[in-house]
């Protein structure tokens, strides 16, 4: 039997937006000690899986065919919000959160072997197991916090488990090589 590994479909921000999500997460540990996800570099995921060599090729093929026909694009987020009780996320606006839930939802539209999980709702997660007492005080802490968070998507990755450090690493990029479609952007 082939070996599995855990892997993950993500957007990954460029770096001076993951310095400033970095940002965030530490300048939170005022209020919280010690959080999930806070080692956890800026991403949203689209989806995990696990999967061996050969059932990885079937996902590459795929995200490379899925990201032919994209081009790049704005993604804008400007809230906080959260999955109450446990997870605080940076929320995208209303324009860019139709163009993600129409892009998760033609990406999921697919026969994928072993998927682990389906994002539905478009988020970056600043914080994960949170006690109901710990969300309060951060949200009670970023609720005066302004921010208008802008980057391009350009591109697509799979991120691979490395458990020497508990973090996902980008092992492949599939740029966006297409024209607009006109039903993802509508």
């Amino acid at each position: 039997m082939e070996l599995r590994e855990q892997f993950s479909v993500a957007i990954c921000p460029q770096d001076d937006i993951v310095e400033y999500v970095s940002l965030i997460k530490k300048d939170l540990r005022k209020v919280i000690n010690s959080y999930a996800s806070i080692n956890s570099e800026a991403h949203m995921t689209f989806n995990t899986f696990w999967a061996n060599e050969r059932e990885l090729c079937s996902w590459k093929t795929y995200i490379n065919k899925f990201c032919n026909h994209l081009i790049p694009f704005e993604i804008r987020f400007d809230s906080f919000s959260a999955f109450p009780p446990k997870t605080l996320f940076l929320a995208p606006d209303e324009e860019s959160n139709k163009v993600l839930r129409r892009m998760l939802k033609e990406f999921h539209n697919n026969k994928l072997p072993n998927q682990k999980g389906k994002v539905r709702v478009p988020h970056m997660t600043i914080a994960r197991e949170l006690s109901e007492e710990e969300m309060m005080f951060a949200l009670d802490y970023l609720k005066d916090k302004n921010f208008n968070l802008e980057f391009t998507c350009n591109d697509l990755v799979i991120r691979k488990l490395d458990y020497s450090i508990e973090q996902y690493r980008v092992e492949y990029r599939f740029p966006f090589k297409g024209e607009v479609r006109n039903d993802l952007f509508a």
